[in-house]
């Protein structure tokens, strides 16, 4: 059989000395090891050293919201709407975009017929619903 490489290289062997001051760095820092579960607590200061602790630093007073009425969103994203209308093409009629929930086997049925006869969906559903508007007035 042939000897298999490894993709990685070994690590070099690290000496105790250095292992050692890496060790005791780790525990003198208030953080510990990204993503240890180990809880510290605040470190009080040496006598040796001068350092004082740190205050968090100011934060920026909140902005206030903008006020809604004058506020006009960006016409790509209010195309559709009650107040903006959606201009069809084809016919110049004024459309509005709405969802519909409709159960997954009329979906599918709803899906057949559109490819068998080259309706648009929104245009069999718009049929469908002023028939059934129709018949209530």
């Amino acid at each position: 059989m042939s000897k298999t490489k490894l993709a990685i290289a070994p690590r070099k062997p690290v000496s105790d000395a250095v292992a050692r001051q890496f060790e005791d760095a780790l525990d003198r820092s208030s953080s510990g090891i990204a993503g240890s579960a180990i809880a510290r607590t605040p470190e009080e200061p040496q006598e040796g050293s001068s350092s004082t602790p740190k205050s968090p630093a100011p934060q920026k007073p909140a902005r206030p919201p903008k006020p809604i009425r004058n506020y006009t969103p960006p016409l790509s994203k209010s195309i559709g709407t009650r107040t903006n209308p959606r201009i069809r093409k084809t016919d110049g009629v004024k459309t509005r975009s709405t969802s519909v929930h409709l159960p997954i086997e009329l979906a599918r049925e709803l899906t057949l017929f559109c490819a068998d006869t080259g309706w648009r969906q929104s245009a069999a559903i718009a049929a469908a619903v002023e028939e059934w508007l129709e018949r209530r007035r």
